[in-house]
């Protein structure tokens, strides 16, 4: 909704369902309430803390779409958003027991968290490179627009090393056992190939981009696998 306008003169954006008119802003403006409904009222199911929480989570998110309009790093805020989810799963389950909303907090897994966030950046940040001309024409902000294409590229490699030495943290520090780091260093392996086709050539980044749909999962499940051994 936010991005409508903008969409319709970008050649690569141009067909999104919105723009096109296959989803009317009335029917997306339905789609956003009656989400938020379904997120607000699933947070008060769960418990009080996160009841109380949810107004920031979204407000997060749904301040995203307008991020590149007033700063240079929207990566970052889109990384935030999916790292939040992370927070999310852990105060639905750990929320029923807590003491404080202070402990939850502060008990949060935050290397994961962050690295999360900036696993997302650094593949959004590339993935940011195809619209440099388009962003830097209307003024709009992104790390390639601000720093170049090579500069984007280096942008993208330290948030992913840092996104990797925090996902070897993670399973370390929670004691997470033997699937958890086999499936680290596949995803680790796989994001290495990513940012290498695009170090190969600008041309691979859609490819590049479909690997992420595979290093999440393979992450998540390597936890999930650990966890269910454990007990």
């Amino acid at each position: 909704i936010a991005d409508r306008d903008i969409d319709a003169l970008n050649p690569r954006t141009a067909k999104r369902p919105l723009v096109v008119g296959i989803v009317s802003l009335r029917e997306a403006w339905g789609i956003v309430v009656v989400g938020s409904l379904l997120y607000y009222i699933s947070a008060a199911l769960l418990n009080i803390y996160a009841l109380m929480l949810s107004p920031i989570v979204w407000a997060i998110t749904m301040s995203y779409p307008y991020a590149k309009r007033f700063h240079w790093l929207p990566h970052i805020h889109l990384g935030l958003v999916l790292g939040l989810a992370v927070f999310g799963g852990y105060v639905a389950v750990e929320g029923c027991y807590a003491q404080s909303i202070l402990q939850l907090v502060v008990s949060a897994p935050w290397p994961l968290i962050l690295g999360v966030t900036l696993w997302v950046s650094g593949f959004d940040t590339v993935y940011a490179i195809m619209d440099i001309e388009f962003d830097r024409k209307l003024g709009l902000g992104s790390i390639p627009a601000k720093l170049g294409v090579k500069g984007a590229l280096v942008a993208a490699l330290v948030q992913h090393a840092i996104a990797s030495l925090l996902f070897v943290y993670t399973v370390t520090v929670y004691g997470l056992g033997f699937p958890a780091y086999i499936t680290t260093v596949a995803s680790i392996v796989l994001l290495c190939y990513e940012d290498y086709l695009v170090l190969k050539s600008l041309d691979n980044i859609p490819r590049a981009f479909n690997l992420n749909l595979v290093i999440g999962p393979l992450y998540t499940l390597g936890i999930i696998l650990s966890e269910v051994l454990k007990s």
